[in-house]
This record gives structure tokens, sequence and C-alpha cells, in this order.
């Protein structure tokens, strides 16, 4: 858009308005000056992008960091997209992520889907459309299915619109084909001249990728159509139909389309840095195809030029220098050997990347075999040491058997025959006979050291490490009942499971079961007065 000088004069007034004391004051917080600075910033569109800029810094500067949020996204928002139409990614990067976390703070999905947009336009624009294609999902994602655009956020179109141009270029042509022709179908529903023609150029990008030049031809001369007077898309469609045509082998057609793309360069204001330097790119590797070195040199020297932020003036020296040096034949030979030094030099630099791509490639191969054989080793000594460690268990569990064993055989052998001893003696007393007071002390010993016999057999069951199944509970279970109910006048009825589980039991595990089974028989004994059990 170009402004008139009252436009100007309006836009610097609105700007000066924006950073009166009194607004400064109030931290721009009203929702009346958020509609104030929406109809103002699409103005800037028409001053050269330093002034915009400028009163953007100017504007951030009297809103600082605390100020309304909302705002604050606008100019950061709107300051990511001029620096990105200038070709400073970097910086617009930088704005453009700070512009998304307002965006989550303020949990405006519309305002979210915006940045990811932008954020997605910067990685494309630097050869890196792979890390594109995730914010552009994410745009979509985040994209409300209804609502009222505020500029200068995007629409659904253009992201639509970015994220197939990007699928493109990474081969995804069925998915890239399904966006591009929803962008377009959203654009025109809209009546948006200049999001068709935008739609209807990757359409015809999309096309030649396919290898069908003469279907690209028709969607670019399309596009051409409805472009009009946007110079960024008609700049656009000029190098890629000079692609078509030189696909179908004709020379002068994409000749015609490259000179009057160069033409457009020339005569033609307010084309961005971007859709420049995606001409030029695309214009010397067609002059390279038609084996025109020197046009494929300038033209890449005009790229380089825009690449490294050099200004329209010395671009024009440059061009004006090279002029010069075709006038005659001895400047024909310097350029001529300028331009081998050139191509020499940029052999140079190839290989100079060969040898540093795969000395990386070799460097990185060898840190992956020094990580896989370190973490081989460290799992090779943490399976020792955890083979030692299940050892050093097992000779502590070996060990407390043999003490348990030891500690059972000199209960057996020592106390066992004690007991054993104490017992018979009771009963050699008792036949012997003796009075009455005796005979019951001696019986009531027998008795003790009966019970303390048949405890002692317990407590060696338990500590026999031999018998620590659940069969073998269950078997000694069943023989103690035997033995223990018919002293009282009780009949025992005893059911045995056919299998029992193949189970290893811990000594107190079946010292706890045992006991258990002993109380109940012993209350059955005697508190029940039961006859059967």
């Amino acid at each position: 858009m170009h402004l008139r000088i009252g436009k100007v004069q309006v836009l610097v007034h609105g700007i000066s308005i924006l950073l009166m004391p009194g607004l400064l004051s109030a931290q721009i917080s009203t929702r009346e000056d958020v509609r104030v600075l929406e109809e103002l910033i699409p103005e800037l569109e028409g001053i050269a992008p330093d002034s915009g800029l400028h009163f953007i810094d100017r504007a951030l500067e009297a809103v600082g960091l605390d100020g309304d949020p909302e705002v604050l996204y606008y100019l950061l928002s709107y300051r990511a997209e001029q620096l990105y139409y200038e070709g400073l990614f970097d910086e617009a990067m930088s704005n453009a992520l700070n512009a998304l976390d307002i965006a989550r703070k303020l949990s405006d999905s519309l305002l979210i889907a915006n940045e990811y947009n932008l954020i997605g336009l910067v990685y494309e624009n630097v050869q890196n459309d792979r890390d594109a294609i995730p914010y552009l999902r994410n745009a979509l994602q985040w994209f409300p299915m209804e609502s009222e655009i505020r500029y200068p956020l995007s629409e659904l179109h253009q992201i639509h619109g970015n994220l197939g141009q990007c699928l493109t270029r990474v081969g995804e042509h069925d998915e890239a084909e399904e966006h591009l022709l929803r962008s377009r179908e959203l654009a025109h529903k809209k009546g948006i001249r200049r999001g068709v023609a935008v739609a209807d150029w990757a359409l015809g990008g999309l096309e030649l990728a396919r290898g069908r030049p003469r279907t690209a031809i028709q969607l670019l001369h399309r596009s051409l159509g409805m472009a009009g007077n946007d110079p960024d898309v008609a700049l656009l469609d000029r190098s890629d139909l000079a692609c078509a045509w030189l696909d179908l082998d004709s020379r002068d057609s994409a000749l015609f389309n490259l000179k009057a793309g160069f033409a457009m360069l020339d005569e033609v204001p307010g084309i961005s840095i971007t859709s420049k330097q995606g001409f030029l790119k695309k214009a010397s590797q067609i002059y390279a195809r038609l084996g025109q070195d020197n046009m494929a040199l300038r033209t890449m020297m005009g790229w380089y030029a825009l690449d490294s932020s050099i200004n329209a003036r010395n671009e024009r020296s440059a061009v004006a220098a090279l002029k010069d040096l075709y006038e005659t034949n001895e400047k024909l030979v310097t350029e001529k050997f300028r331009r081998q030094q050139y191509v020499d030099a940029l052999e140079r630099v190839r290989h100079s990347r060969k040898l540093l791509l795969y000395g990386s490639i070799l460097g990185i191969l060898g840190l992956i075999g020094a990580i896989l054989i370190y973490r081989s080793r460290v799992r090779g000594m943490q399976r020792l040491a955890e083979l030692e460690h299940l050892r050093s268990q097992q000779e502590i569990t070996i060990s407390e058997y043999h003490i348990r064993e030891q500690l059972a055989r000199d209960m057996h052998d020592d106390l066992g025959a004690g007991i054993s001893a104490l017992k018979l003696k009771c009963e050699m007393a008792l036949r012997m006979g003796t009075n009455g007071n005796a005979t019951h002390e001696f019986m009531q010993l027998a008795e003790q050291a009966g019970e303390l016999m048949s405890n002692m057999r317990q407590i060696l069951w338990t500590l026999n490490s031999d018998s620590c199944s659940v069969s073998d509970l269950a078997a000694h279970c069943g023989e103690y009942a035997r033995q223990y109910l018919p002293n009282d006048r009780i009949t025992l009825d005893l059911k045995v499971a056919d299998k029992w589980p193949d189970q290893e039991m811990t000594p107190d595990a079946r010292r706890n079961i045992f006991l258990v089974l002993k109380e109940a028989l012993h209350n059955v004994v005697k508190h029940a007065s039961a006859d059967l059990v």
C-alpha cells in the first residue's frame, strides 16, 4: 500500500498520540487503545521499513514491559513481521517468540496461532522446512473455528498455504496439495485476490515438483492474472514460469519470463527482500541450465548481495561496474578471470565442506562407538556388581542355614537327650512306686518333659531347611493333629488336597501358620467339647 502525504501525517499524529505522557501513564490499558492501535498498524505498511520500525520501537519504549499485554503483543508481532520481510530473520524470530509468550499468557488461541505461523515462516525462509512444518501444524490446531481476524494476524488460508509450500519442498506432495487447495478455497470465499494468487502460485510449484510443467504453466498464469498490483506474487510467478518453460525446452519463453522479472526488480518499488532473494536464486539456476554462465554468476552475486544485507546503492554500483567490465575486451578477460577465481573459490569451499562433513561424520561415529563401548563396560561392571552382591547374599543365606542346622543338631543332641533322660527317669520312678504326692509330681514332670520334647521337635522342624515347601507344611500339620486330638478322645477327619502349590516357604511363615493351627486345635480341645474335628 502506498500512502499519500496526508495519510503519513495522520499516522505520525496517531503515533505521537500513542506516545503522549498521559496515555503512557495509563499503560495503554483500555480496549479502545487496542482498537486504535489495530487501525494504526496497517498504515505502517506504506512507510519505509526503517521508519515503520522506528515508530514501533518508540511505541514499545512508551508501553514498556509492564504495559498492556495485548498492545505489547501487537507491537512485537508486527515488528517481527516487518523484520521478516526485510530478511532479518534472527531478530524476527526473537520478537515472534516474545509475542508467543504473551499470547500464551493471554490464552488467546488466535494470537498463539498467528505467532506459530510467523515462526514457521522464518524457519521456511532459512531453508529449514522440516523445522517449520511442526510450527505450522500447531498454528492450524490453535486457530479457532470461528474468529474475527484482527490485523495484523494471520488468516487460515495463509497458514494452509505456508504449510503446503513446506510439504512440497520436503516431498509430501499429496498432503501439500490438500492444504494448498484448502488455502485457495478459503481465500476465494473471502474474496482475497492475493490469497488466491499465492495459492495458485504454490500449486504451480507443486506441479513443477511433480514433473508436470504444462499444468504448472496454467496455474502460474492464473496466479499472475490474480496477482494484480502485488509485485511479490508476480515476481515469484515469473521465476517459476521460466522454470516450467525450460522443462519444456522452450528457452525463449524461459528467458522472456526472466527478463520480465528483472524488469519488475528495476521498475516496481515495494518488493520484499525475501521475494527478491527467491527470484534471483531461481534465475541463477535457470541461467546455469541454459549455459549462460556470465548471467548465472551475475545473478548469484546479486543474490549474495541481498543475503549479506548490502544496500541498494552498493548493488547498483556493482551492476554498473559489471557493465563497465563488459565494454572492452580487457575487462571481459578480467571478468572471466575473476569468474574463474570465484568458481575455484566455490569449489574449494565445497571441498572444505565435504572434508569437514566427512570428518564430522567420522568423529560422530567414533564418539558413538566410544559411548557404546563405555556403556557396555558400565553395564558389565554393574552386572558383575549385581552378581557379587547376589553371591554375598547367597553366602549369608548358606551361613544362616548352617547355623540353623548346627543349632538344631546341638538342641537335638544335648537338650533333647537331657529331656528324654528326664522323662525316662520320671517314668521309671512311677513304675518303681512312690507315695501319692511323689507320684503326682513325677507324672507332672513326665508330662512337662513330653511337652518340652514336642515343642523342641517343632522348633527343630521350623529350623529344618529341607522341609520348606507347602506340601511339607501340610504333612506336618496333619501329623500333629493325628497325635494331638486322640489323646483327648476326639476323632480326626483329615482331608488332604491332591496337589499342593510348588512353592517354598520361609521358616517364619511355616512357624506362624503351624502356631495358628496349634492354637485352633488347643481351643477346640479346651472350649468346644467336640468329639469330631
